[in-house]
This record gives C-alpha cells, structure tokens and sequence, in this order.
C-alpha cells in the first residue's frame, strides 16, 4: 500500500463506489482541465472509468488513487500506477486539482510526497502523458523535472514526458 503524507494537506485513498460521487463533482468543477485533457467536457462517467482503467499490464492492486480534501471536501486527486511501462515506473494517470486551489503550490507538494513513497516503495521512475493542448500542464510538470522520453512516446498531440527520482 502506497502512503502519501502531504505537508499541511489531509490526503486519503480513494475506493470506488464509495468516493465516486465526490470525484465526478470534482471532474464537472474542473471542467476547463477536463477539456484540455480530454478534448470534451466532463462526462457523467469520468469519475468510474478513473476508478476501473487499468493501464496495459498492470493489476487493480498496482493502481492507487488518493483525494486531497479541505475539512470533508474533495480538492483534488491523484491517480498512479505503479510498474509502468516498466517495473520500477510509476505511471501518473491524473492529477487534477479544483480550480480554486491551483496556483498554490499544492501540485509541487503533492508531487514531493510522491516522490518520496515511490522511492520507499521500490520505484526510481516518474513518467506521465501531457497533451500539446495543455501549455499550463506542460509548463507545471516541466518545470517538475520532467522532459520528454527518448525515443519519443504518447499518440499525435500527446507526449510522454518522464524523470528519475534521486
């Protein structure tokens, strides 16, 4: 099991059904994210298919999902996958943070408290996909360390960009 302890942040795993609700309100408030990511607003599933994609290989078990939360609301979430593309990569599917929150330095936090559990637990690899839409992405997870795979990855419109942790 993957811990994430998040400086001044409250910070819990999330389990399907039973956080469903939360996340998809979550997805429809941050509906700008949503379109340059997705290239469509929200959709009324978006919360479930976070909760039952698998990346290729992978196993329910190497999939964490974490809500970050202000008293008992939902601000954010963060989805990675442990083992992919290869063994000791993590594979960040989401971070998403409500609009309200973002410019406040929490993505740099919660990437910080990433870091560390990836490296305590096994892993030495961040790499994630950044859409070409999504310029303010791009510069936030640039500025994170991370650069584009050599040789390149990710489909038209997309890379995948990636950094060794220390």
């Amino acid at each position: 099991m993957l811990v994430l302890a998040v400086r001044g942040l409250a910070c819990a795993p999330l389990a399907g059904a039973d956080d469903e609700a939360a996340v998809q309100a979550l997805f429809e408030r941050s509906a700008d994210a949503v379109e340059q990511m997705h290239h469509r607003p929200p959709r009324s599933d978006d919360a479930r298919s976070l909760f039952e994609a698998l990346a290729p290989g992978c196993a329910p078990e190497d999939k964490h999902i974490f809500g970050f939360f202000d008293g008992a609301d939902l601000i954010g979430v963060l989805d990675v996958v442990r083992g992919y593309p290869e063994p000791r990569t993590w594979f960040v599917g989401l971070l998403l943070l409500d609009a309200a929150w973002r410019g406040r330095g929490l993505g740099e936090r919660i990437m910080a408290a990433l870091d560390a559990a990836v490296l305590a637990a096994g892993g030495d690899r961040l790499e994630l996909l950044v859409q070409d839409t999504n310029p303010g992405g791009l510069r936030f997870w640039t500025g994170l360390g991370f650069a584009p795979v050599v040789p390149p990855r990710g489909g038209e419109g997309q890379q995948v960009l990636g950094r060794d942790l220390a």
